[in-house]
């Protein structure tokens, strides 16, 4: 089990201070709380998006109520990796134990999900509009 946590551990602050490096080295002057929030954000969005649409051909339904039950989903097993990752961070002294680092992260999810669901309802009507269009030329 030790073996498996310095594995883990050595993976996740590696990848943490990769990411910074190449950013700051490319001069953009990225924080920690940034970092985690792009991070989080477009991981957590692209695991919500392959998990709702397992969930949807799982549960034979696309509605809002399995959109929303695969949201809260990833989100209850975001808000313990993030802070399993602020632990890791803390025990290895690699980084500081930080709650806004953890929000950071939770809300760079629910920001991109929220933002994918308002370009796909954006996109749902367009589409709709330009069909009723068509078919009003018929």
């Amino acid at each position: 089990m030790e073996l498996l946590f310095s594995i883990f551990s050595r993976v996740i602050n590696d990848t943490h201070d990769a990411i910074l490096h190449f950013l700051r080295s490319n001069g953009l002057p990225v924080q920690d709380d940034f970092l985690h929030f792009m991070v989080f954000g477009i991981g957590g969005l692209v695991i919500w998006v392959v998990v709702n649409q397992w969930m949807q051909s799982w549960l034979r339904r696309a509605d809002s109520r399995v959109t929303w039950l695969s949201f809260f989903f990833i989100f209850t097993n975001f808000a313990w990796f993030v802070v399993v990752v602020e632990m890791v961070q803390r025990i290895t002294a690699r980084g500081d134990m930080e709650k806004e680092d953890a929000v950071a992260g939770l809300l760079g999810y629910i920001f991109f999900v929220l933002i994918y669901l308002f370009g796909k309802r954006v996109y749902t009507v367009m589409k709709q509009k330009n069909k009723s269009r068509s078919s009003a030329k018929l």
